[in-house]
């Protein structure tokens, strides 16, 4: 008996010794085909290059990445909760933002607050703040402003850019 306990004791040991010499490489990932009614959440294990969907968001509750305006999702990664957010827009336009957790790709909320179309996401992990660039109702302005992540409505706005279409933006720090 204490032979079978030293051996299950030995295989643990060298079990978590070995995982913590060869960390998993994952990459989680968001993406749509051609199936018109989901988008998929899963991820890609670098080592072995195979692809685990785990998770299909109906775009009734997420939005449609393909009715975007723009060519790139407006997506960011929140480290500390491990929460994904990303805002498309509905079927009649309207800008839905959704909250995923990243390790399950579970559905957690959506919002349905912000009006205009929102053409990035960023999240400041040492702030623990969202922000948004996002268009307005004038031609060649947008605005990058904080979103409360509780209700998913715009906390301030921090700047306006004028004179520019947000196609000659790709990125900002805030």
């Amino acid at each position: 008996m204490k032979i079978i306990v030293i051996l299950i004791i030995t295989l643990i040991i060298t079990s978590v010794n070995a995982a913590q010499q060869n960390p998993s490489n994952v990459l989680y990932g968001l993406f749509s085909d051609s199936d018109e009614t989901h988008v998929y959440y899963g991820l890609l294990d670098l080592n072995t290059s195979q692809f685990d969907i785990f998770s299909s968001l109906n775009i009734n509750d997420v939005g449609n990445p393909k009715n975007l305006k723009y060519s790139v999702v407006p997506l960011t990664y929140d480290p500390n909760n491990e929460l994904v957010y990303m805002a498309a827009p509905d079927n009649n336009g309207k800008t839905i933002l959704s909250v995923i957790n990243a390790t399950t790709g579970n559905l957690l909320s959506t919002f349905k607050t912000i009006s205009n179309t929102i053409i990035s996401l960023q999240y400041d992990i040492f702030q623990k703040q969202l922000f948004a660039h996002i268009e307005t109702n004038f031609e060649n302005v947008t605005v990058i402003g904080e979103i409360d992540t509780s209700n998913g409505n715009i906390k301030q706005i921090l700047g306006i850019i004028n004179n520019t279409k947000p196609t000659y933006i790709s990125s900002y720090c805030p």
